[in-house]
């Protein structure tokens, strides 16, 4: 007899936040002091580097020598600095979405 994997508990409502709705009304609240006191501090999004912004432009024609000379010149690397690397160009990444 096949056995088939269900799930434990079905999920009827997706929930999108944790926040007792009394406090979503606080932060809500704060919108203005937010756009008037934070905001203006910040950067536009132009102008903030993002991690390919130091990596081959796979567009241009010489995107695979430049590959190459990139993999040559980091040949010595040791493996930590690299996961470090990596896992610093993620982050960079996604930060928007956290």
């Amino acid at each position: 007899m096949k056995k088939t994997s269900m799930p434990h508990q079905e999920v009827q409502v997706q929930v999108t936040h944790s926040i007792p709705p009394q406090n979503i009304e606080m932060f809500k609240s704060l919108d203005k002091w937010v756009e008037d006191n934070i905001i203006i501090h910040l950067k536009p999004t132009e102008k903030s580097w993002q991690p390919q912004d130091f990596l081959p432009d796979s567009k241009s024609d010489g995107f695979y020598d430049q590959v190459k000379e990139l993999q040559e010149r980091a040949k010595e690397i040791q493996d930590d600095h690299f996961v470090a690397l990596v896992g610093d160009m993620i982050t960079e990444e996604a930060l928007p979405t956290y």
